[in-house]
């Protein structure tokens, strides 16, 4: 079974109705279908060419998960994509119209995403969501919230913030071990905690002098030796570093100007103020 011809008086297809059919190549939804099941499509091997109902506003979590031979999408008129909704599928450009509000955790986790052209009307980055990608570079725009491992064990290599953009959200980037540019704007007030944790490739970050505050675990296991520190900046966090090989440091705020301490054993960091 290739293809399917469903009936125009169709409105609603059930969870997982066309699971694992690993033979099907392309879909049509009449247009009367306003509701899908979740599941509906997952793990469609060879699933290469779909076309939605003009009135389905909603893809519900793991509809397309698995088709690996989907490396396209019209998302026209969709406003949520759930969770794993395309996790593990070939789509490798994602152009998303404003339409799109909503994405669900790791919806588009494991794929073979490679650029991001546009986020749409989406205004948070959930979990996961790009996890284990091929996306090897991102401009953050103003207003979006990045949720604690949105491209946790991405291919991202460069992080830059748009005009306007005031924060680096607690662990946005954590986990991205090819992460090697991170260019902050001169708006950027807060790195949060667990930011680029365990970022072990980034070995230098310029920070603006419009920096406050560095959270907790920040660049925690990441590959910094120094840090260049804004005099605005009037909070270090506790375990903001540990270098290779299981080099300490505690950041004390026991006096000032600011210090940096290597716990016993600990080679010697340098910061410069």
């Amino acid at each position: 079974m290739t293809q399917v011809d469903l009936p125009n008086t169709l409105t609603t297809i059930q969870d997982a109705a066309f699971y694992n059919c690993t033979k099907l190549k392309e879909i049509t939804l009449p247009n009367r279908v306003t509701q899908l099941g979740e599941g509906v499509f997952q793990d469609c091997s060879s699933l290469s060419q779909v076309r939605l109902s003009e009135n389905l506003k909603t893809l519900p979590a793991s509809t397309f998960d698995g088709c690996k031979a989907l490396t396209e999408f019209d998302f026209a008129g969709i406003t949520e994509i759930g969770s794993e909704a395309f996790q593990n599928t070939g789509i490798q450009i994602l152009d998303l119209p404003t339409t799109v509000k909503t994405l669900g955790e790791s919806a588009f986790a494991n794929s073979a995403l490679q650029e991001i052209w546009s986020l749409g009307g989406v205004e948070t980055l959930p979990t996961d969501v790009f996890a284990y990608t091929q996306i090897q570079s991102f401009d953050i725009p103003q207003g979006l919230y990045i949720a604690p491992g949105a491209f946790e064990y991405s291919a991202l290599q460069k992080v830059a913030t748009g005009i306007d953009v005031m924060e680096i959200n607690d662990g946005a980037f954590r986990n991205c071990r090819k992460l090697t540019t991170v260019e902050l704007n001169e708006d950027v007030t807060r790195i949060g905690d667990n930011a680029f944790r365990a970022c072990t490739a980034l070995t230098s970050i310029h920070f603006p002098e419009s920096l406050v505050s560095i959270g907790d675990y920040a660049f925690y296991t990441s590959g910094l030796t120094s840090l260049v520190v804004p005099t605005r900046c009037s909070r270090w966090a506790v375990w903001l570093l540990q270098a290779a090989r299981s080099q300490r440091y505690l950041w004390s705020a026991a006096s000032k100007p600011w210090a940096i301490m290597p716990l016993p054993g600990a080679m010697p960091l340098s910061v410069c103020l």
